[in-house]
Parts: structure tokens; sequence; C-alpha cells
């Protein structure tokens, strides 16, 4: 027996707009694969162009750092502040789930507590 809300889905997902989308996705997972992007390299410059383009982009760079305000700082402050203690909450939580967690990057812990929640799942599930 299928239920209104799968019924709902269903006819939702067999719409003529999401048939060309999924024909579209289903065209772009074929031809790409797991290829990366090919390389376009730039032709090379004399040196002294290739420096006078470095000592641009350091400056564009820098401008960058000497436009920030008090106000962005900290709010760049309070973002970086919220992935540590994110970070830190996670190693706490994984701890007895995976020993050696401390020693992980940020996302080696995102995908280990991905990693806890589906063996909870599968858990529940049974």
């Amino acid at each position: 027996m299928v239920t209104p809300q799968a019924a709902h889905i269903s006819g939702a997902l067999h719409a003529p707009g999401n048939q060309t989308l999924f024909k579209w996705l289903k065209r772009c997972s074929k031809n790409k694969g797991n290829e990366y992007q090919k390389i376009a390299y730039s032709q090379p410059g004399t040196p002294d162009e290739n420096s006078q383009k470095l000592l641009e982009l350091v400056a564009e760079g820098n401008e960058w750092g000497r436009a920030r305000t008090k106000e962005s700082a900290e709010m760049l402050g309070h973002l970086f502040s919220c992935f540590l203690l994110i970070e830190h909450k996670l190693s706490l939580l994984l701890a007895g789930f995976c020993p050696d967690i401390e020693s992980r990057m940020f996302g080696q812990k995102v995908q280990v507590f991905k990693d806890l929640v589906d063996a909870v799942s599968e858990c529940n599930a049974t």
C-alpha cells in the first residue's frame, strides 16, 4: 500500500520538469565521471612581467587585509571560534567511538561523526 506522502513524493519526482532535470544529471554524471578538469596554463611571460603580476596579486591580497574593519575582524574571529568549539565538542562526543579522534583533522572528525550516525541508525533499524 502506498502512503499519501509517498504518492506525493513519487508524483513530484515524475513531474515533466523533473524528467528533464534527471536526464541532464544523468548525462552530466556519465560525461564527467571521476575526471578532473584539464588545467589550462597561460603563456609564460618574461621575468619582469611575471614579477609585476606577482606584485599585483600580493597587493590585491593585502588590500583585503587592510580594508578590514574592526567589526569584520570580530565577525571572522567569532566564526573561527564557532568552528573550534564544534571541533572540540565533536572530539568529546566521538572519543568512545574512535579513540584516535584528537589527532584527526576537522573534516575527518565530521566523517567519523557521519559513520557514528550511520552505525546508530543501523542499530535502531534492527
